[in-house]
């Protein structure tokens, strides 16, 4: 594997699914669009209307909400391999921020293409929502 946006994102969703190699050959079709972002810039901003999500490349991204008294609380950070901003496949308008941290490379994925993957390979949509496939084998007495 090399280090694409598509064998990222599948590393990424091995870690806990099982994925077949029809499935990895999907995502490896998916349209990513690389963009670069400098430290402390926002990637998208609450209020956005979203039509992409975005899979962390490299560098550190959070997502936060400005408060009601004007602080920033940070919901979450997230590393290379993470798709941050997936629950805007849900969402017509985003209620949150997502910002680079550090200098970060991102790489866009329309959400059409991710919701056709989902229709088409439903154990990718499991993967992307965080379901273990039933068919992975764990050691140990995880879930």
């Amino acid at each position: 594997m090399t280090n694409s946006p598509a064998d990222l994102l599948v590393r990424r969703l091995r870690l806990d699914s099982v994925l077949s190699d029809e499935d990895v050959s999907a995502i490896g079709s998916l349209p990513f669009h690389i963009k670069d972002f400098p430290a402390r810039t926002a990637i998208s901003r609450e209020h956005d209307r979203p039509s992409q999500s975005c899979l962390v490349v490299s560098g550190l991204v959070c997502r936060a909400k400005v408060t009601d008294g004007g602080a920033r609380q940070i919901l979450s950070f997230h590393i290379p391999g993470d798709v941050p901003d997936l629950q805007s496949l849900h969402l017509e308008v985003m209620d949150h921020d997502l910002i680079a941290l550090s200098d970060t490379r991102v790489a866009f994925i329309p959400h059409q293409d991710l919701r056709r993957i989902a229709r088409e390979r439903p154990d990718i949509a499991e993967a992307l929502c965080g379901k273990r496939s039933s068919t992975r084998r764990y050691s140990g007495s995880g879930s």
